[in-house]
């Protein structure tokens, strides 16, 4: 009996109403009714938005089997699981009919084998691309016109020594504020980052994250926010992507700082008038 492979996948929160475990029955049925046999560790079951689909681990696996011609055929529930670049989606395409590796879709349209069918799955690849790519930008714009038009932050977190009021206009000082305060003079006075870092530990006072230690550069951080200095500034990162990656990341999982100049300073427009969020 010949081997199949099963590459089941969600990229999005409405695929996620059809799991995985559904995707594999309806496929692994599809497959043996053609005579193939799929074994569990030629199952991937994988959660996985990012359209870059050759940097997915499992991915990966599943393309070195068909360029070794270690299975016959794969199963997948519908084509929009192998959305991806678009030169992605024709190699791996390619890389299955020159290994002689079936493609058994168990709903909707076949995926075409033609030479004007590799124009097809080209502009539909294309376009999944810029599809996401404005779901991106009008994600970062409507964070940009929150902050600009609104006065609204971006994404309302709390800095230390500090928590948003409940319409998330103003900064209030909470219980930790004397430690931000202390941390800004000690500078000011001239102490060095770790001589603030031994005073904080000599003093018990906790850190950032509930730690008995302090780190130079969370002081850094703090002493480097304009916050501390009286002006809340938004979108004072962009994300980026990282230098290297971790495990199962993807996408851009790293932030960079913004020059101060790009942030936006965060006022609250009201009649006419701009207050600023700390006063």
């Amino acid at each position: 009996m010949k081997t199949a492979a099963i590459f089941a996948r969600v990229s999005t929160t409405g695929q996620r109403e059809l799991s995985l475990d559904t995707q594999v029955d309806r496929t692994s049925s599809r497959l043996q009714s053609q005579g193939y046999h799929v074994s569990p560790e030629h199952i991937f079951k994988v959660d996985w938005t990012s359209l870059d689909l050759f940097n997915c681990p499992e991915f990966q696996m599943l393309r070195k089997w068909v360029l070794n011609k270690e299975i016959a055929a794969l199963g997948i529930l519908d084509r929009d699981r192998l959305n991806a670049q678009g030169l992605q989606r024709l190699t791996f395409l390619a890389e299955c009919k020159d290994a002689g590796v079936e493609l058994v879709i168990c709903q909707g349209p076949p995926i075409l084998d033609e030479p004007e069918g590799q124009l097809v799955e080209l502009a539909l690849a294309l376009g999944k691309e810029r599809q996401v790519l404005r779901a991106g930008q009008g994600a970062r714009d409507g964070l940009r016109d929150r902050a600009k038009l609104k006065g609204l932050p971006a994404i309302p977190k709390n800095p230390y020594g500090y928590s948003w009021n409940k319409e998330r206009t103003r900064l209030v000082p909470t219980s930790e504020w004397p430690t931000a305060n202390f941390i800004c003079r000690a500078a000011l006075e001239g102490m060095t980052l770790r001589s603030i870092c031994q005073e904080l530990f000599r003093r018990g006072v906790p850190s950032v994250t509930g730690r008995h230690q302090w780190k130079a550069s969370t002081i850094h951080r703090i002493l480097s926010n304009p916050l501390y200095g009286g002006n809340f500034h938004a979108l004072r990162f962009e994300s980026v992507l990282p230098r290297s990656k971790r495990g199962k990341s993807y996408g851009r999982t790293s932030l960079r700082p913004r020059p101060l100049g790009e942030a936006t300073p965060l006022v609250q427009r009201r009649r006419g008038t701009a207050t600023p969020v700390l006063g």
